[in-house]
């Protein structure tokens, strides 16, 4: 399987305190079945501001460490997770903030109130710069109530639309199995944040989801989409 949303880089925003951490997560995530991760530390323009650099340097650092524990198979791509302003599709274009895997794929979330009209002007504004937005956990905004209609319009527009694993056994368990039969969901990703607090188990729900949509469905959402992205980036 392939994560494409996790805080899985020590120390550079809320997700992994520390280098230890950040190896057993991803030892946990290899366990059950991981082999790719994209580490999307946030960037908050007045919070968390890592920069590429630091970004690829516990990347590296990271891959490093894996060779070291017998985990051969498991590569870590750099990325990040941008909360939507003014400046992103500036900051973008401008190498400031990365893409997932360093493809023009953008990981992008919203504030939990964010408005309908908001995310569509986003969508378009992202796309103007060249880049292709994923809304990450789009489960979380109100606004949008995983409306099948208003995602299916994103999607039009050139977004493609990511859930929380987690999600599967939340309240909006109902909702998000319909958009899934629906085909309007693109990615699963665990937006792992450490041990405990929403642990990198990406697999957790993947049997639930080849008994309701089939295993060709539960494979694209897990593995061949997210294998799209990764087709695309400059790390082998």
């Amino acid at each position: 399987m392939i994560d494409i949303h996790t805080h899985v880089l020590p120390g550079i925003d809320d997700g992994s305190r520390d280098l230890r951490t950040s190896m057993r997560m991803l030892m946990m995530a290899y366990k059950y079945g991981t082999r790719r991760v994209i580490a999307t530390p946030h960037f908050r323009g007045d919070r968390y501001t890592a920069t590429p650099d630091q970004i690829y340097r516990l990347t590296e650092q990271l891959n490093e460490n894996i060779q070291t524990v017998g985990l051969q198979d498991l590569k870590v791509y750099p990325g990040n997770e941008i909360l939507y302003d003014s400046r992103t599709s500036r900051y973008l274009r401008e190498g400031r903030v990365l893409g997932l895997a360093d493809t023009t794929y953008a990981l992008i979330e919203f504030m939990p109130y964010v408005a309908e009209e908001e995310v569509r002007r986003a969508v378009m504004d992202i796309r103007m710069s060249g880049f292709r937005p994923v809304i990450a956990h789009v489960e979380r905004y109100d606004q949008l109530e995983m409306d099948p209609d208003i995602l299916y319009d994103l999607r039009e527009q050139g977004a493609r639309i990511q859930i929380n694993a987690s999600s599967l056994e939340g309240k909006v368990k109902r909702r998000i199995l319909r958009t899934m039969k629906e085909g309007l969901i693109d990615f699963v990703a665990s937006d792992g944040h450490g041990l405990e607090h929403r642990p990198m188990i990406l697999g957790q729900n993947r049997r639930y989801i080849e008994k309701k949509l089939g295993t060709e469905a539960a494979r694209d959402l897990y593995c061949c989409n997210a294998g799209e992205i990764l087709a695309e980036s400059p790390y082998r």
